[in-house]
């Protein structure tokens, strides 16, 4: 067996596989001998039977199997020999290979294409500069949290009359033109939220009404979002979209939530094991706990910036084309040409992030997370601040053990561990400049880098 490189392109190459009779004959008699020993085949007792019948029975499936192995092997040695990192999987040339004939062929040459890794040669230092957000904890923002805590763990009351935030459960029926219950139409009963409803007018509708009494308003018009829509009269997403009638609302109930007192038992409710007392100790607990969050949305957002940074920086080129036909000819999804189109400038992005990924690894111990860590990050949840006794040991470690058993489990502490890394990775190489932003600035930052 004969294997030849030919370059096709800067990143593209094709593989000349020259395969001789000797080199499957062997293997080939071998499975034939096989089949002949367990082959029951009428007329003839159990292992008796011709050769000849048998070659006529299985010989060309057996010599196909035998050189898609051997293809299948080679061509896995010749790229570790030659130190080919190859990106997809080698695709077959079947134009310069032609027509296989199995029966009138004993030498055989096949060709396949290859897609070329290319190098990646990128160090994290100071002259890649990255803006970190250091978002600013408001005291407006701080106000809505305890709002959102009191509203929460509120109680539910009985209203009069609607008001602002009011849930009012009725009974809709879709009227026709002259104003009547259209006969055969729509109708349901559900819940409205009154903040649910868009237009100011027609929410206004509403405000002030009473348990028996009917407003007339259309539903798509008021809330415009036809998932709400649909939910609430019981009819499918597509057709809530295109509905435009109006209805009755005959309101049944009126219920408003109250919401929870700033005291001690609400401080307790939502921090139990804290001890406070004072608005002002809560202020700074829900303070801390906003920070925290703020501090992952940041860091999230700045290693998505970081991994732009040096995506641009590197400059990778890719093999487009030989890219495209990998993806067409062996994704298990069905996958059209327009769609490939549409996706693939996302795949490419992707593809370069992993080859970059791939060096920094190499080039970064602290990005090998191994079983070890995974485990201590385990005994550190298990544990939680408290000291390992001897007794609990024993306890520790089976629960360790049983966890690691669940690779969703076990992936899902990878990928936290990982990111850690790579998030510590990026602060400690890189130039990174922070800039303080509102919370309402940062959403709009985000906005802008998901548009782009």
């Amino acid at each position: 067996m004969h294997i030849t490189k030919e370059s096709t392109g800067a990143l593209t190459a094709t593989l000349k596989i020259e395969i001789i009779e000797a080199d499957y004959s062997e293997k080939v008699e071998k499975q034939l001998q096989d089949y002949r020993k367990k082959a029951n085949i009428p007329g003839f007792r159990a292992g008796k039977v011709p050769m000849g019948i048998i070659k006529k029975l299985y010989e060309k499936a057996v010599i196909s199997d035998e050189i898609n192995k051997l293809l299948s092997e080679k061509i896995a040695d010749y790229l570790t020999e030659e130190k080919l990192e190859v990106i997809g999987n080698p695709l077959p040339n079947l134009d310069k290979t032609g027509t296989i004939d199995l029966d009138q062929m004993k030498d055989f040459t096949y060709y396949f294409d290859l897609g070329i890794q290319p190098e990646i040669n990128i160090t994290l230092d100071n002259s890649i500069e990255v803006t970190y957000p250091t978002i600013k904890v408001e005291e407006e923002k701080i106000d809505e949290y305890i709002h959102n805590l009191q509203k929460r763990n509120g109680t539910v009351t009985a209203g009069d009359e609607a008001e602002e935030g009011d849930l009012l459960k009725c009974d809709f029926a879709q009227l026709d033109e002259e104003g009547n219950i259209l006969e055969n139409g729509i109708q349901n009963s559900a819940s409205l939220p009154l903040d649910s409803i868009q237009l100011k007018t027609i929410k206004k509708k509403f405000i002030g009404k009473k348990v028996g009494e009917v407003v007339i308003f259309d539903p798509m018009n008021a809330i415009k979002n036809a998932t709400d829509v649909a939910a609430m009269l019981n009819i499918d997403k597509e057709k809530a979209s295109s509905l435009k009638s109006e209805f009755a609302a005959s309101i049944n109930e009126i219920t408003r939530n109250k919401e929870a007192e700033l005291n001690e038992d609400l401080f307790k409710k939502v921090y139990p094991q804290d001890q406070i007392t004072t608005e002002k100790e809560l202020r700074d607990r829900v303070k801390k706990d906003v920070s925290v969050s703020y501090s992952a949305e940041s860091d999230r957002h700045f290693v998505n910036t970081c991994i732009d940074a040096l995506i641009e920086k590197a400059g990778i080129e890719l093999p487009e084309d030989f890219l495209k036909r990998w993806i067409m000819e062996t994704n298990e999804e069905k996958i059209t040409a327009g769609q490939l189109e549409e996706q693939f400038d996302s795949f490419l992005k992707s593809m370069r992030w992993n080859l970059i990924e791939k060096s920094l690894n190499n080039n970064h111990p602290e990005l090998n997370i191994t079983s070890d860590a995974i485990r201590n990050h385990i005994r550190e949840l298990f544990l939680n601040g408290k000291e390992e006794t001897d007794e609990m040991k024993e306890r520790t470690k089976m629960i360790i053990d049983s966890l690691m058993q669940n690779k969703e489990q076990v992936k899902s502490i990878y990928d936290h561990l990982y990111e850690k890394a790579l998030l510590h990775v990026f602060k400690t190489n890189l130039n990174v400049i922070e800039k303080e932003l509102s919370y309402d600035e940062f959403v709009t930052l985000i906005t802008k880098t998901y548009e782009k």
